[in-house]
């Protein structure tokens, strides 16, 4: 099949087409990250609230909560997924960027963040001659003068994303049925023990 041959306009216009449609896939994928992950996080505690105040057996209650955490668990890996491809589409960006050499909010993002991440890994604080390799090195890597660099240093920076944000969220939902079971197990295995250990029911019956 024979490539088409288009003229610099007509190749300038479909790359700038290409990156408008990149940068809301990116933002529909993030979008999709935030509303999967408030649905999970209030769909657990909804779930959690019904089956304690229905007050189910605990077999039931322990089916409830390995539903519920096995679903969280597979939205991690759905959602690193959704990740994946964010990144490849800003990845996408950068190398439109440096065809078109006009636009560079991607290079300036991929700037501070591939700096403060590399820099976390020196002894705090860098020594002054390995930080200005690195800041060196960063810059020359995505082709940022001096100047612009040092403006970009200037603003507040933020690393953590939804990523980092969401990460606790299945141990979050693991923790709170295994706080709920072992409230339902822990009188039962009292009275086993109890059997064995006569001097526990004097508690036992003392509490109750």
């Amino acid at each position: 099949m024979e490539a088409i041959r288009l003229t610099r306009a007509e190749r300038v216009s479909a790359l700038l087409t290409e990156y408008d449609t990149c940068q809301a896939s990116a933002t529909s994928l993030e979008q999709a990250v935030w509303q999967s992950s408030t649905i999970l996080g209030f769909g657990a505690l909804a779930t959690l609230v019904a089956v304690a105040s229905s007050k189910l057996p605990f077999n039931a209650a322990a089916i409830a909560a390995l539903l519920s955490t096995a679903s969280t668990f597979l939205w991690w890996k759905i959602a690193n997924r959704w990740w994946t491809i964010q990144h490849l589409k800003f990845a996408r960006m950068r190398h439109i960027e440096e065809m078109l050499g006009a636009l560079r909010q991607n290079h300036y993002v991929k700037y501070v963040d591939d700096l403060y991440d590399t820099l976390a890994k020196e002894p705090r604080p860098p020594d002054s001659s390995r930080a200005t390799n690195i800041r060196h090195h960063v810059r020359e890597a995505l082709g940022i003068d001096e100047t612009t660099a040092l403006r970009i240093e200037e603003l507040t920076y933020q690393r953590a994303g939804p990523k980092e944000l969401l990460r606790p969220l299945r141990w979050f939902v693991l923790g709170i049925w295994a706080t709920y079971l072992l409230s339902l197990a822990v009188p039962s295995i009292v009275k086993i023990i109890a059997i064995w250990f006569p001097p526990l029911q004097f508690w036992i019956f003392a509490g109750a």
